[in-house]
């Protein structure tokens, strides 16, 4: 997992090399975009991880880790005061 987010931001510093303060915009914008990203590569990661783990006391740890990422991910994309467009 960790490596996931270490390439992001790596493929992000390459990337934008010349330009850092795009980095430090996707950071500090307020957007959650990185969060965003995160919390995505957390579920796919966790959802793996289940389909490997046999242990029922692992299964319920990842499967409480899971929950919690997918309710930080909605939250991300519904925030509070957002009203959505039926």
């Amino acid at each position: 997992m960790l490596d996931g987010i270490k390439g992001l931001f790596f493929y992000l510093y390459y990337r934008h090399k010349p330009n850092i303060a795009y980095c430090e915009k996707l950071t500090s914008s307020g957007s959650g975009l990185v969060d965003k990203v995160i919390a995505r590569l957390n579920i796919e990661h966790y959802r793996k991880q289940l389909a490997d783990e046999t242990d029922e006391a692992g299964r319920n740890t990842i499967m409480r880790l899971l929950a919690e990422e997918e309710a930080k991910l909605t939250a991300l994309d519904d925030p509070p005061g957002k009203k959505r467009k039926k």
